[in-house]
């Protein structure tokens, strides 16, 4: 009985640390060149549809103010994602964008004025299996902040701070009861 347990306990051992050896990786990939934007789009560990349907398609006629996504794979554990674009918009275009992401946006429990932001912010995506997609508005200098939050531990964020929800931490527990909400599919509910 003592060797079979022995023997047992050896072979868990061997494999948990074959285990860790071979299977766990750490991979962090940085995009910051409006050059590279478009790869946003095809990252496959995006946990929602990938799309990120309230950033905008090209920002090569756009001024950027900022632009970075963090892409961190630590297996087997899964994918951080964070993604934050600034654009700078002249009067017209400010006006339109700010139209777009109303009719995406207009379900959401993220609208406009909201508790989560001290500005005005529209959310597509919000603490939907630790994902966050929206924007801050800052209309006195026509500026955008997108943002793309995926399981990002709160000590993580490099995103600027007035574009953190308050109380990110909260958010980010899951064991936290929090409205969560993704406006493609209406899942609307507490959780």
């Amino acid at each position: 009985m003592y060797h079979t347990l022995k023997r047992v306990l050896g072979i868990v051992i061997v494999t948990v640390l074959l285990v860790m050896i071979t299977g766990c990786k750490y991979i962090e990939k940085t995009i910051d060149s409006t050059q590279d934007y478009n790869q946003i789009f095809n990252l496959s560990e995006i946990r929602t549809d990938g799309s990120l349907p309230i950033f905008p398609e090209s920002i090569d006629s756009l001024e950027t103010v900022f632009f970075k996504c963090v892409h961190t794979t630590n297996l087997p554990l899964g994918s951080s994602i964070q993604i934050q674009l600034t654009i700078k918009y002249d009067n017209q275009s400010y006006v339109e964008e700010i139209q777009k992401l109303e009719r995406k946006c207009e379900s959401s429990i993220v609208y406009g004025e909201n508790a989560f932001f001290d500005k005005s912010a529209y959310a597509f995506v919000w603490n939907w299996e630790g994902c966050f997609e929206y924007a801050v508005v800052s209309p006195e200098i026509q500026e955008i902040e997108y943002i793309y939050l995926q399981s990002v531990a709160p000590e993580d964020l490099f995103i600027s701070e007035d574009a953190i929800p308050h109380k990110y931490d909260d958010l980010y527990d899951v064991e936290n009861n929090m409205e969560r909400f993704t406006a493609d599919n209406s899942d609307k509910k507490t959780i």
